[in-house]
């Protein structure tokens, strides 16, 4: 009775677990460059946000004093966001950064700003690019 060769079986498995743990730190350098930019993400929204509430309506001040609500000037609320997200040093954090919307209610706002983070993998995902979004709300107390 023969017995069978098997050399080389053990190349073969070797290149086909190199592949698989190349595709798994592949996948995970891509998710965490996610996670960073939606941590990056967060701050630059929580920075605009409370630029934004800083605006507030002197007209309004003037007119009635400083009352329980201090109310905020819409137009310079998204005045200092779009300032504010145009720094260089705030544009730097992330790639792609658009202010999505700046809602003004009274005395807060809310900012929500997105980014296509550069994937250092992304030609190995779909055609259609990740997007990160974020969303922070600053409310302008007077005592």
């Amino acid at each position: 009775m023969r017995m069978r060769d098997d050399e080389g079986s053990v190349l073969v498995l070797g290149i086909g677990l190199s592949i698989v743990c190349v595709m798994i730190a592949t996948v995970a350098i891509n998710v965490a460059t996610i996670w960073l930019a939606r941590t990056s993400l967060n701050s630059v929204a929580d920075g605009a946000a409370l630029a934004g509430a800083q605006a507030i309506d002197s007209a309004a001040v003037y007119r009635d004093g400083l009352t329980g609500i201090t109310h905020l000037s819409p137009s310079k609320a998204r005045a200092k966001v779009r300032a504010y997200v145009a720094k260089p040093e705030v544009k730097s954090q992330v790639h792609g950064l658009k202010v999505r919307s700046v809602v003004v209610s009274g005395n807060s706002v809310q900012v929500t700003v997105s980014a296509t983070p550069a994937m250092p993998f992304g030609y190995l995902w779909n055609n259609a690019p990740v997007i990160a979004r974020s969303k922070a709300r600053a409310i302008n107390h007077v005592k």
